[in-house]
């Protein structure tokens, strides 16, 4: 087993030419994508030697175990997690084995053999579910084993988030005494998908200690030499490149790569004299495509025509340019929605958009309620019950800019994936659109494009953890955004819930995760409310906005008891709706709210009204014009015809 400075040294003397994909190859002699690759290494190790030797043959003096997804999160998907290292001994001593049989690292041609370490998967937190412990402890022991069968170095390769492989790179020197590859993919726009470009990812990682870095897989070659350039000249240091064979089609059932063995031969070339000394080939490489790269490399050596190294192998790292302006990283300050939970009993109105772009009758609807001030903030909804609406971005833009009141953008996590949540998420903030509630949303399957995906990217706490990170002035993957952000974060709490322990805990996690409001839903249980206030030791640890859905009379009450889930009504509540009828119970109803927030107002910070309930028919006193306290469809309160909202709004200071 060779040492660090040896490895090093081998490096600094010539270009090494590593192999090209084990995958592909294994692909090509009739193992399917859906098999677990890694096993391969117990199962049929006469096929992944013939794999390394076959490399061997073509002239490539570094090989890789193939152990790419041996980690115990990717080998669980195959029910193997408990094999991690049972495989990773098997792969590293395949490689050793073939590497020691072509003349090994102490031959006058020596073989050297790359530990293979591939990512994770699932990811890390705020977007991923994965913790920086759980993170070490898989990659330490995958590297351990790789270690313990042989191998002269790792390779950390493949990694999409930069994070991710400065934990595998730590993992590695605790586990380890082998010198330490770190490979990042980066995509057509020349940075990481976690947002790094090559300079700043290759800065980090020379602090780190790594060996060497460099980048592997991405697009393609002609993409690559751009990002190794860039990685070589940010640093001064050599690097790693072992592209693509280009991007694959499907031809016949079967996956093709563009890229041919000359035209790859002479990119690896050009990217030699860009500053890399670790080249060679990702996936849609083959053996035909080593022996190309063999062959040009040798012609170039021969003709005197490959680069000396760029600088001492320990070259400083270039001071970061001076631009001589202090950029403004002053937060922009509370919103007015946070200012209102500050200074009184806040109330809130849930507001569907229009499932049209028209919002003629929206805004002049809301207006005489921003006017009287009788409400604090509008919650705009998301494609509730995944029934499309217009975007509630653009309708609190509406909002805000058309009424001067405060929106709360609710989003939802299955309807966007990852690149949209940050795009809204960044546009709202730049119209001062900062109180956002994140949210799970309905399930497509329920709405009125059943076959429409669901998205899994996040969950609505790890979004609360986006939205923090935002706030400390970094993006999911951990690249500094230009300016922190300023967003006011809040939850939903269920008093509903059937598990309601679970609930109580789930509230705890998004507070620590930066929720610093909740919205329940609607509460008619005086003594649940009483539960869940003991559980929390007597107080809610963030500003609490009731739900209230005033009752429309018996049969209203009726439906939501026996029809919805988590719409629990006490029996006195359903006995009272019944006594009053179908004639009195919507103002019955009205007055049953009014009650409840009136017990509940020195305990909470505000009302959050749903409003849901069926019109008013005929004219009462309290109720105002037939049929105009609410139209089920549009969820508009009018200031005029709900004396509710109105009676709510009265002493707000009184809590």
């Amino acid at each position: 087993m060779s040492s660090a400075p040896s490895f090093l040294a081998r490096l600094i003397a010539s270009p090494l030419l590593a192999d090209g994909a084990m995958g592909t190859t294994l692909y090509s002699l009739g193992i399917g994508y859906e098999q677990c690759f890694d096993a391969l290494s117990e199962s049929r190790p006469d096929l992944v030697r013939q794999v390394h030797e076959r490399y061997i043959a073509a002239g490539a003096r570094l090989i890789e175990t193939n152990s790419f997804g041996a980690n115990a999160l990717r080998l669980a998907e195959h029910g193997m997690a408990a094999r991690v290292r049972a495989i990773n001994l098997a792969a590293a001593r395949l490689a050793r084995a073939a590497a020691d049989r072509a003349g090994g690292v102490g031959g006058t041609d020596p073989v050297w053999v790359a530990g293979s370490v591939g990512p994770l998967g699932p990811g890390l937190t705020p977007l991923g579910p994965l913790g920086a412990d759980e993170v070490t402890a898989a990659y330490g022991a995958q590297i351990a084993a790789l270690a313990e069968g042989g191998a002269d170095l790792i390779i950390i390769e493949t990694q999409r988030d930069l994070a991710e492989a400065r934990l595998a790179l730590a993992a590695a020197r605790r586990h380890c005494a082998l010198p330490v590859v770190v490979l990042l993919t980066f995509g057509e726009d020349g940075l990481t998908p976690g947002g790094q470009s090559p300079a700043e990812a290759a800065r980090a990682l020379a602090a780190d200690g790594a060996d060497l870095f460099g980048a592997n897989c991405s697009t393609g070659p002609a993409q690559m030499l751009s990002v190794v350039a860039r990685m070589a000249d940010a640093t001064g240091r050599p690097v790693a490149a072992m592209p693509n064979a280009g991007l694959p089609s499907v031809v016949d059932g079967r996956y093709v790569y563009a890229a041919s063995p000359a035209y790859m031969a002479e990119a690896i070339v050009d990217m030699v004299a860009a500053g890399a000394r670790l080249v060679g080939g990702c996936c849609g490489t083959t053996p035909e495509h080593t022996l190309a790269m063999h062959q040009a490399l040798s012609r170039s050596r021969a003709g005197g025509g490959l680069p000396p190294l760029p600088s001492a192998w320990s070259g400083g790292l270039p001071a970061p340019a001076d631009t001589g302006a202090e950029p403004d990283l002053s937060p922009p300050g509370p919103t007015a929605f946070e200012r209102s939970l500050e200074s009184g009993f806040a109330i809130c109105v849930e507001v569907q958009p229009p499932r049209s772009f028209s919002a003629a009758s929206l805004i002049p609807a809301l207006a005489p309620l921003v006017q009287s001030g009788t409400v604090q903030a509008f919650c705009v909804s998301d494609s509730p019950r995944a029934r499309p609406h217009a975007s509630p971005l653009a309708m609190g833009a509406l909002i805000a800019s058309r009424l001067g009141a405060p929106a709360i953008l609710t989003l939802s996590c299955r309807h966007r994936n990852l690149v949209a949540l940050h795009a809204d998420l960044m546009g709202a903030h730049a119209l001062d659109l900062r109180d956002v509630l994140p949210v799970m949303g309905g399930l497509p399957a329920q709405g009125d494009y059943p076959n429409a995906t669901v998205v899994h990217d996040v969950t609505d706490l790890q979004l609360l953890r986006l939205l923090k990170a935002f706030n400390e002035g970094q993006d999911g993957s951990g690249r500094a955004l230009d300016k922190p952000t300023s967003f006011h974060a809040g939850c939903r709490f269920r008093f509903g819930a059937l598990e309601l322990p679970r609930e109580i805990e789930t509230l705890l996690a998004k507070v620590e995760a930066g929720a610093r409001f909740a919205l329940s839903d609607p509460l008619f249980d005086l003594e649940r409310f009483a539960q869940v206030l003991s559980a929390l030791g007597g107080r809610f640890p963030i500003p609490l906005l009731v739900g209230v859905l005033p009752l429309d009379g018996p049969r209203h009450a009726a439906f939501l008891h026996h029809e919805v889930p988590g719409m629990e009504i006490p029996a006195p509540i359903l006995a009272r709706l019944r006594e009053a009828g179908e004639t009195r119970g919507a103002e019955t109803g009205l007055d049953i709210a009014a009650e409840t927030i009136a017990a509940l107002r020195p305990q909470v910070s505000g009302a959050f009204i749903l409003p849901s309930f069926r019109p008013l028919r005929g004219r009462s006193p309290t109720a105002g014009p037939p049929g105009s306290v609410v139209h089920p469809r549009r969820s508009v309160i009018h200031a005029g015809t709900c004396p509710f909202v109105r009676r709510l709004s009265r002493d707000r200071g009184d809590r």
